[in-house]
């Protein structure tokens, strides 16, 4: 609906079916609109920490272990079925200022 009425929209999934990438960009071209996926990457030391951390704080909404992150990551595809310019990969091993100005760039 937000697309439908001129609005951007940020959709937060994995993405790791290419079956749903390619919904992604269906939808958009039908649409009318740009689809752009944003890659985030951590080193797996840091993912670790963080969801241990989480973990402890007890107070996660994802299910998300380390031992399910780590699966994820040994069967997650490459984005390399996608068009180009329609992909960014972030490293989010630091958090930062720096993240969000690059994403703008890009999408501007």
């Amino acid at each position: 609906e937000q697309l439908r009425a001129g609005q951007g929209a940020i959709i937060d999934a994995t993405c790791k079916n290419l079956h749903e990438r390619h919904a992604f960009l269906a939808l958009g071209a039908r649409l009318g609109v740009s689809v752009f996926f944003l890659e985030c990457q951590a080193h797996a030391a840091e993912v670790e920490r963080r969801l241990h951390e989480r973990e402890q704080r007890g107070d996660a909404v994802s299910d998300a272990t380390w031992a399910t992150a780590r699966q994820a990551w040994n069967d997650f595809p490459a984005f390399d079925d996608l068009p180009d310019g329609c992909h960014l990969v972030i490293d989010t091993q630091n958090s930062g200022e720096d993240r969000l100005v690059e994403i703008v760039d890009r999408l501007a």
